[in-house]
């Protein structure tokens, strides 16, 4: 299941979230799967404001969060594919953060699928928003001048009980 969403976020909240995500300090941590380097950068996302705006447009509100994080990646870094978890009942949820005038097509910044021996990819676009399974073989792609800005959300696909 992938699921994309385009125009959640007005112009404004999209630079606001873009703004924030450029304020904060990045870390090196992340490896795609054991035994592979490290590639990007990462820091916690703590906002709250951002997060609930992201889950209740997604019409994801009320899931058991997991892990909330913003991933950088420099130009021209190369991640490896990966599954984010294999229990079925797990959803990610990707913003595309930045919103600078460039050449999307040429940029690059794809979010590579694996399907069947396929890859296919979803376009970078300025405030898209992607929630796949988490099982998904997947792998982000870097641009090729500018520093890439993801926010990744990962949720149980269960609601709450109340």
């Amino acid at each position: 299941m992938l699921t994309i969403y385009d125009n959640l976020l007005s112009e404004k909240e999209q630079q606001e979230i873009y703004d924030f995500c450029r304020s904060i300090p990045y870390y090196r941590g992340e490896v795609d799967k054991p035994g592979a380097p490290f590639t990007g950068l990462i820091a916690p996302l703590e906002n709250k404001k951002i997060i609930d705006k992201l889950m209740n447009r997604t019409k994801n509100d009320n899931k058991i969060m997991e892990r909330t994080y913003i991933n950088l990646f420099i130009p021209n870094e190369k991640p490896y594919f990966h599954i984010d978890n294999d229990d079925p009942n797990y959803k990610t949820l990707l913003y595309y953060v930045n919103t600078e005038e460039a050449d999307w097509v040429d940029e690059g910044g794809e979010t590579f699928f694996l399907e069947k021996n396929f890859k296919k990819a979803v376009s970078f676009l300025p405030g898209r928003t992607i929630v796949f399974n988490a099982d998904m073989y997947h792998k982000a792609s870097s641009f090729r001048t500018l520093d890439r800005y993801t926010i990744a959300l990962k949720f149980k696909n269960s609601n709450i009980k109340k």
